[in-house]
């Protein structure tokens, strides 16, 4: 693990409070974004724990970039910022935490379980935060599948039984090509990249996709 934070004594504090685990060793306490972001790329540790306002690159400006390098360390945010939006754009920035200054030392061992668990973390006083951005983020999704042809729809909903664009094209009794231009335009819609991301949605997303396409694909 390494932290970084532009206050020296809530580093050590920070430090401290990891240490105790057993399981748990910070390696590296900095204390700008510059030097974090150095130290991610040339030594990749497991967890970064970044302050929002480091100096030269802030916490949420190394998160971003971590993400845009496709970088397998975990980052948890230490903000003192109760804020919905600053909230929303570290998770869009790839935060797998955010976590308030005030809470660390109850919350920050419960919060680097979460993250090396696979989930995300939030202060459980702005927890309201991560329920607003579920709701949020499904009706969007709603909406958009709302927003779909009746042929999208069909096919989307036999892409989620895991049917080939093949077996696809033999059920709706129309062309592989036509199926592969409504799989392309699906992408599109829904904001999907790379070669199996159509099916990962489907797959994930399936009762949902199968509530509201009720018809029968022959219909």
């Amino acid at each position: 693990i390494i932290v970084a934070d532009d206050h020296p004594v809530f580093l050590f504090t920070l430090k401290s409070i990891i240490n105790k685990e057993e399981d748990f060793n910070v390696e590296y306490m900095l204390n700008n974004g510059d030097e974090a972001l150095e130290r991610i790329q040339s030594i990749y540790p497991d967890l970064a724990i970044l302050g929002v306002d480091l100096p030269n690159l802030n916490g949420l400006e190394i998160t971003r970039r971590v993400k845009d390098l496709n970088l397998k360390t975990k980052i948890i945010v230490l903000t003192n910022y109760k804020d919905e939006a600053i909230y929303n754009l570290a998770l869009d920035c790839g935060a797998k935490g955010y976590v308030l200054k005030e809470d660390v030392s109850e919350e920050i061992i419960r919060g680097i379980n979460a993250v090396f668990e696979g989930g995300f973390f939030t202060s459980s006083s702005i927890h309201i935060f991560y329920t607003n951005r579920i709701i949020n983020i499904h009706m969007t999704l709603i909406n958009t599948i709302k927003s779909l042809t009746k042929s999208e729809s069909k096919i989307l909903k036999l892409i989620a039984n895991n049917l080939s664009s093949n077996q696809i094209a033999e059920t709706l009794f129309v062309s592989v090509k036509t199926v592969q231009n409504h799989r392309f335009n699906l992408c599109r819609k829904l904001n999907l990249n790379g070669v199996n991301s159509l099916l990962t949605f489907a797959l994930q997303k399936k009762h949902l996709i199968h509530l509201y396409f009720t018809e029968s694909v022959n219909n």
